[in-house]
């Protein structure tokens, strides 16, 4: 089947196909977003993006900027405790 038919039978422009096609390792997870992860599975999701910061500038030099878009990116966004009321 060629790539023209395959797009009319999909109902997609053929620079969408082409489009799709060149992006790179869809689905799978860059050396940096591995360590991120497993900081962030380690401490439960309770560290924001500035503590793991912290953490990952201990073995090399991280900006903040590009860990929160790891975390946003991959929904790890850390769980906020629910505060407790006084009675």
């Amino acid at each position: 089947m060629s790539i023209v038919q395959f797009c009319r039978l999909f109902d997609i422009s053929r620079s969408t196909y082409y489009r799709w096609r060149g992006t790179p390792n869809v689905g799978e997870f860059t050396e940096l977003e591995t360590v991120v992860q497993r900081i962030c599975i380690a401490n439960h999701f309770r560290y924001g993006y500035r503590k793991i910061t912290a953490l990952m500038n201990r073995e090399r030099r991280v900006s903040k900027n590009t860990i929160q878009r790891i975390m946003q990116k991959n929904n790890w966004q850390c769980r906020v405790k629910i505060k407790k009321k006084k009675r």
